[in-house]
């Protein structure tokens, strides 16, 4: 689900420890960007943690990832992302680093895939402000609609999501602009354990830049047995931002 501009305290990572030893099924939902139309069964639920660190012409970030998922029935899912630690380091400037804003999102299945019909998902969004570092938080609420479409083509599975994205404008006084927010991901099993993934995501213009954003990621998830997998991630975009991404997911 999006890492949005905000994150988390280094004792989450340790979360990732006694969860690995949990005996869940595996679901990837850290892998990409792209939120998925396929929502979990009633009752069944995934936490997934990850690191990522992210380099561009400006410096170096290190953050942490992670999200509580939960079916609340086999239509309606819940989401929580507290994004709890962000450490920026600027190669001109002093280090920075901070807790981040809490994101929620309510899912809903409107349509059940079909032979010839995609699975359709309405999806709404709330950024709280739980920040607590204005370099990394605005200290305002940010609120999301998404449209999520789902389709299986032989053994490829497509997620597309279309979002509109309003901010809240800081108190620096920064011009955010509401965006319009962009994916397509699609998920390839390669081998009994192993899966592909491939996304392309894009926006308009958020902030102070002249143009929006075009970026890309593929991934690869290993299913260390029938509850817990690993994943890795790289990507790039049109602002030369790579990313790097590893984390579990564990469900049960």
């Amino acid at each position: 689900m999006r890492a949005s501009t905000i994150w988390w305290r280094p004792w989450c990572a340790l979360a990732v420890v006694p969860a690995i030893l949990l005996s869940m099924p595996a679901r990837a939902d850290l892998v990409l960007e792209t939120e998925t139309a396929r929502l979990g069964l009633a009752g069944t639920g995934t936490i997934g943690n990850a690191i990522q660190v992210e380099k561009d012409h400006e410096g170096t970030t290190i953050l942490t990832l992670t999200a509580f998922e939960y079916a609340w029935s086999d239509r309606v899912e819940l989401l929580l992302e507290p994004f709890f630690y962000e450490k920026q380091f600027p190669k001109d400037g002093d280090n920075i680093s901070g807790l981040g804003d809490t994101e929620f999102t309510l899912s809903y299945l409107a349509l059940h895939e079909t032979a010839n019909v995609p699975a359709v998902v309405f999806a709404g969004k709330v950024k709280i402000p739980t920040g607590d570092t204005p370099d990394i938080s605005t200290g305002k609420a940010d609120y999301t609609a998404y449209l999520i479409l789902g389709k299986k083509i032989g053994n490829v599975d497509f997620n597309a999501n279309l979002a509109f994205e309003t901010f809240g404008q800081p108190a620096s006084g920064e011009n955010l602009h509401d965006q319009v927010i962009f994916d397509l991901s699609a998920e390839y099993p390669v081998a009994p354990r192993w899966t592909l993934y491939a996304e392309v995501f894009g926006d308009t213009i958020p902030a102070n830049r002249n143009t929006g954003t075009v970026s890309g990621a593929i991934a690869a998830e290993y299913e260390i047995n029938a509850h817990v997998n690993t994943f890795l991630s790289i990507g790039d975009d049109s602002d030369d931002l790579k990313t790097g991404r590893f984390g579990v997911n564990y469900t049960w």
